[in-house]
């Protein structure tokens, strides 16, 4: 289970998206229904939910387990990622062949946060986790329920050609498209609901013509938690990138001088450019 980190967002609170009903994802081979009066989003590869009609949010995000026992010791160890921490405090329970159930608890960003995850396998590939977490003191019977409508929608089957495979995609062409440029991403939003909060978040990487690479991120976010700091993160990087070729899919690699490694798939829709499901836009490089 892995990026959980960029959801952070006001729990009680709702989110604005863009996507209702049935959500496909053809060349993952996974649909699956966001609920009745419910709204959802993908943000960095995670698809989110929230209501403006219900409090809490739902997160399916993807895990590697290929049977029962992997997927098990997977949902066993819970969540701990940056400012995220979710601990199984049950035993899990079997739903069938294919799915699994655990209730947790933890925080998100020094908001406490109280729900159940159900996880699914996939005989084609990448499973999915499905959380539906709250605020402790507005848990209910409900937040179950919502989860576990919301993973027993999901069909697997096999993923389709991708866009990128089907177009000729590769990391040449990527590169001769992006090198040079600065990637911009960013995000925001505010709720309009009692006691709510919000978040902005940016990214740049300049990718320099000699390889080099410089990252700036930073988010500010605004909660109405008295023991929750705002100012939450601002950091700059360097390192060295490159595009490459990986199970039919071109990927950024970048190379941090602290030794990190990062890979981050590249695809474009509608003459967009997205890493790893985010949109960024193209802007002047700025090297030194």
């Amino acid at each position: 289970m892995k990026k959980l980190i960029y959801i952070i967002m006001i729990i009680s609170s709702s989110i604005y998206g863009q996507l209702t009903g049935r959500v496909a994802y053809k060349e993952e081979g996974v649909t699956f229904n966001i609920p009745t009066n419910w709204v959802g989003q993908e943000v960095e590869e995670i698809f989110i939910m929230g209501s403006q009609q219900e409090s809490g949010l739902i997160a399916l995000i993807t895990h590697p387990a290929k049977n029962l026992k992997e997927l098990q010791d997977t949902m066993q160890l819970g969540l701990q990622e940056g400012g995220v921490t979710l601990s199984l405090n049950n035993n899990l329970k079997k739903l069938s062949n294919t799915m699994v159930e655990g209730m947790y608890e933890g925080v998100i960003d020094n908001q406490k946060v109280k729900g159940n995850a159900v996880g699914l396998l996939n005989s084609y590939g990448e499973g999915i986790v499905v959380f539906s977490l709250i605020s402790p003191d507005l848990f209910s019977n409900r937040t179950l329920q919502i989860g576990r409508e919301v993973a027993n929608s999901v069909s697997f089957y096999a993923p389709q050609l991708s866009n990128n495979a089907s177009n000729g995609l590769n990391a040449a062409q990527v590169t001769k498209d992006l090198g040079g440029n600065k990637l911009i991403y960013s995000e925001s939003y505010y709720s309009n609901t009692p006691g709510g909060g919000g978040y902005e978040r940016s990214k740049e990487i300049n990718l320099c013509l000699n390889g080099t690479f410089t990252y700036y991120g930073s988010s500010y976010l605004n909660f109405t938690d008295p023991n929750f700091d705002p100012y939450r993160k601002n950091g700059q990087s360097h390192g060295t990138w490159k595009f490459i070729d990986q199970n039919g899919s071109v990927y950024l690699n970048l190379n941090y001088r602290n030794g990190s490694k990062e890979n981050l798939r590249v695809s474009y829709k509608n003459d967009k450019t997205f890493l790893d499901g985010g949109r960024y836009y193209l802007g002047d490089v700025t090297c030194y």
